[in-house]
């Protein structure tokens, strides 16, 4: 009986994160639910451009037009777009804080995979948009690039394993660089939807981090 009702779980959260995942029609990324994952070896990089400490990981960021910002600059220009990154040491209160102790706004965790060439990598999540929920995601493993549009210009975050990212509302877009692992969550009960809407902004080229 375990084993069925635990099937079953796998395969209502399989069909749930597709929908939101895929990049577009022509591949779906979300390899499938994870249900344990070790964490990836801790470790620690720098960057002169800028980073925010998040325990065993650096969320290394570039502001504006690609230029240098000073670590408070990038936090105050994501708060202000409904966007934290916080460390891996803060995952419990964070979720708490944001989504409450309603355990269905776990999602399961999903490996996701670079896009295949730059159509993908301009579609589907990786399309400028906003989500009608409240997010708190983990990153497990892996390196992914977000950015975000604040009232500023996009700032762009290099998320590796450990960082814990809210967006609540936030236009964002994102594009796996190796294949990452997340555990997400979002609000709004269990059969809520994420509500991934595209906002229309023209997609243009991706950053590179130094």
């Amino acid at each position: 009986m375990r084993a069925r009702v635990r099937a079953a779980c796998v395969l209502v959260l399989l069909t749930r994160s597709r929908k939101f995942w895929a990049p577009g029609p022509r591949r779906a990324t979300a390899q499938g639910p994870v249900w344990t994952s070790p964490l990836a070896p801790p470790s620690l990089t720098s960057n002169p451009y800028g980073s925010i400490r998040t325990g065993s990981t650096m969320a290394e960021f570039l502001g504006p037009d690609l230029r240098p910002v000073a670590a408070e600059d990038a936090r105050a220009l994501l708060s202000a777009a409904g966007t934290e990154v916080h460390p891996l040491s803060a995952e419990d209160e964070v979720v708490l804080a944001i989504l409450g102790d309603d355990s269905s706004a776990f999602r399961g965790e999903l490996d996701l995979s670079p896009p295949d060439d730059e159509v993908a990598a301009a579609s589907g999540m990786a399309a400028w948009h906003v989500n009608e929920r409240d997010e708190v995601h983990t990153v497990r493993s892996g390196t992914g690039l977000m950015e975000f549009m604040t009232e500023s210009g996009p700032v762009s975050v290099l998320l590796q394993p450990g960082d814990v990212l809210v967006i609540r509302g936030g236009e964002h877009r994102y594009r796996p660089l190796t294949v990452q692992r997340w555990a997400l969550r979002y609000g709004g009960g269990p059969d809520a939807e994420l509500g991934q809407k595209e906002t229309g902004r023209e997609a243009g080229p991706w950053p590179n981090f130094p």
